[in-house]
């Protein structure tokens, strides 16, 4: 019987493409096993519903969060993690290592889990942290190492993810190599320097890519040759 997997990993969009890659290896390692992920409302778009999942769970946080002390919320929560407790996973994974994300895994009790960080004190005491210093690799290195403890991986070349749609309506052709930034963050204190950005770009260019600046009206719009702007033109 093919194992069952759990990957908690509810946001935000760029962390759940870099955990894709554990769900991307476990898929080439195990073609028949069963991949659910729980992931926040907001952040689903981004996951591979026809190749990689079998089933995704979603937690819609921020209705949640402005409905927090009504009883329909709170009851609505108990239902999304006792459906996952009734899935009975094998094998259960937490790559983001929230208060949030420790519990959701907990509650859901598959046989083994594990957690690739503990961000607070609360979240360690719930899931067993994998060995090592979570800060010592890259976030991709470290998920995927932690995921192998349950079977050998390996690193894929890239993440499965939803096929675009509708390319050819931006004039861009789907067989072109394209890379999409965005200049963004949640925060003016997370954004990457633009001359960093640059750099990234250039090389990005020289190998052959395509690259296109993403963004919202407020966030930064860089400049750099052989680029295409389109910050507050394209939805992310």
């Amino acid at each position: 019987m093919s194992p069952s997997f759990l990957i908690v990993r509810f946001s935000a969009i760029g962390d759940c493409v870099m955990a894709a890659y554990v769900a991307t290896a476990i898929r080439h390692a195990n073609p028949g096993a069963g991949i659910s992920w729980a992931v926040e409302t907001r952040c689903r778009p981004i996951l591979d519903e026809e190749r990689l999942l079998d089933e995704i769970v979603d937690f819609p946080r921020d209705q949640w969060r402005n409905a927090r002390w009504s009883p329909n919320t709170w009851r609505e929560q108990i239902l999304r993690f006792s459906r996952l407790r009734s899935r009975k996973f094998d094998f259960g994974i937490d790559l983001q290592g929230h208060s949030k994300t420790a519990i959701c895994l907990r509650i859901a009790r598959p046989t083994s889990r594990i957690a690739a960080f503990a961000t607070d004190r609360f979240a360690r005491r719930l899931n067993p942290l994998a060995p090592g210093d979570p800060d010592a690799l890259h976030r991709v290195e470290r998920m995927l190492e932690t995921a192998s403890r349950f079977g050998i991986l390996e690193m894929p070349e890239k993440p499965l993810t939803p096929k675009p749609i509708g390319l050819e309506s931006l004039g861009l052709d789907a067989d072109e190599r394209i890379a999409t930034i965005s200049t963004g963050a949640g925060a003016i204190e997370k954004q990457y320097p633009a001359n960093q950005w640059q750099e990234v770009a250039r090389n990005l260019v020289q190998n052959g890519y395509q690259v296109i600046w993403l963004g919202a009206k407020p966030d930064p719009r860089i400049g750099e040759p052989g680029t295409t702007d389109r910050v507050a033109q394209w939805r992310l």
